[in-house]
């Protein structure tokens, strides 16, 4: 079962990892971009307010982000930082996951 997370731990988290903030001043939603090698690689969408995100909403923004169970909650509890993420992600690209 994936980790309760809250919005704004996984706006943090975002943040964290390197994801470029897209979000609209009077949108409703917080919109978060990850760019590697100038071509967006994902995207995450998370309703503004406060309280725990549903786990489905949680396992959507986990496999937008093409993280593992256990790599989600690294990033939230906070040692999986941007460099991390990074290599992450240069090698789900080099095996054509992402």
């Amino acid at each position: 079962m994936t980790k309760k997370a809250t919005k704004q731990e996984v706006v943090n988290a975002c943040e964290k990892l390197g994801f470029q903030d897209k979000s609209s001043k009077r949108g409703k939603h917080f919109k978060y971009a990850y760019y590697r090698g100038g071509i967006r690689r994902s995207t995450v969408i998370v309703a503004k307010g406060r309280g725990d995100l549903p786990t489905g909403t949680i396992d959507s923004i986990r496999d937008n982000m093409h993280l593992g169970k256990e790599d989600f909650g690294e990033a939230i509890a906070c040692p999986f930082g941007s460099p991390e993420y990074a290599n992450l992600i240069d090698r789900l690209i080099e095996e054509g996951r992402s």
